[in-house]
């Protein structure tokens, strides 16, 4: 069994409603793609994305150092993109090392989730000004 994990950044204050939404749409997006049940999803706030430490991130890399000692097969992480590890290149290949050194396999979601599909803006509505 593959244990997954998931991760994000976020730049604003922490709120709770915010940070169940991370979390709802990493879990969904693991449960609708296959990759099974998300373990634990690891939060940062409020701090800048060239900090290379980070309490949440920190975490996560302690539990994958601890799951691959184990001689477990590697983990997966799923990010909602990755910007959530950092939009700075160093700090992002720094990052991407990390996880590599971990022995995880990354995963960024796609923009538009699958459970969700893109509003069909070419039809017209009553509501948009169109014919019915």
């Amino acid at each position: 069994m593959v244990r997954v994990f998931g991760y994000a950044c976020l730049h604003g204050a922490a709120n709770p409603a915010g940070l169940r939404r991370w979390r709802s749409r990493i879990e969904t997006y693991c449960v609708a793609e296959g990759l099974g049940a998300v373990e634990l999803v690891f939060i940062d706030c409020g701090l800048p994305d060239t900090t290379w430490i980070r309490p949440g991130w920190s975490a996560l890399l302690d539990i994958l150092d601890l799951y691959a000692s184990e001689g477990n097969r590697s983990p997966v992480v799923v990010v909602p993109s990755l910007t959530h590890l950092s939009t700075d290149p160093v700090t992002l290949q720094r990052m991407r090392m990390q996880l590599d050194h971990a022995g995880s396999r990354t995963v960024a979601m796609p923009k538009t989730p699958p459970h969700r599909r893109p509003r069909d803006r070419t039809r017209s509505s009553p509501e948009r000004g169109g014919s019915a």
